[in-house]
């Protein structure tokens, strides 16, 4: 299956629903069946979240068999906001999935996390026995889906040698010049 990002386009100001289908129907006719929507900080502007929100409900509306979406951590990644990106995708995003109640919804819980770590309050390894905390107490919350984490490929090796916890997907940004 090919996959292909959108939304990238688009801020809460500038966002027109009709455009996005019109975009997405181009992708989707195109022969992509993966969407991955745009993914802000957890502490992003509400607007924007609804904003994403709405991607994901059009995505999954024009019929993508699989629709990533979720929110990434602030940058630099400290302990302290990454308590509170994990609590968000808890307490807000897990719930939000689960009330769409579609399967093919992939609860993202990050993307390139390990790239962004302070080194200080938070170490890669502390992320990710952190990310897979997070991945069981979003799946205790969201059981209709799929939890994914997104990685750089450099860091499929440590991931493989530590395991997924309960991510369900792990995925990798390979990058091409």
């Amino acid at each position: 299956m090919r996959g292909i990002n959108s939304g990238h386009g688009f801020t809460y100001t500038t966002y027109n629903r009709q455009t996005a289908i019109a975009s997405m129907r181009e992708d989707y006719d195109a022969g992509y069946r993966i969407m991955r929507v745009v993914q802000p900080t957890y502490d992003s502007n509400t607007n924007t979240v609804i904003m994403c929100k709405d991607l994901v409900q059009v995505a999954l509306d024009i019929g993508f068999e699989e629709v990533h979406w979720g929110v990434v951590g602030q940058r630099p990644v400290t302990a302290t906001s990454f308590t509170a990106h994990g609590n968000y995708i808890v307490n807000n995003l897990a719930p939000w999935a689960q009330a769409i109640n579609d399967p093919r919804l992939m609860l993202a819980i990050g993307n390139e996390e390990e790239l962004h770590v302070d080194g200080t309050t938070l170490t890669v390894e502390d992320l990710r026995d952190g990310l897979k905390t997070v991945a069981t107490n979003a799946k205790a919350v969201y059981t209709v889906g799929s939890i994914v984490y997104v990685t750089d490929a450099e860091q499929r090796d440590e991931w493989s040698a530590l395991g997924l916890g309960d991510i369900d997907l792990l995925g990798m940004n390979l990058y091409y010049e």
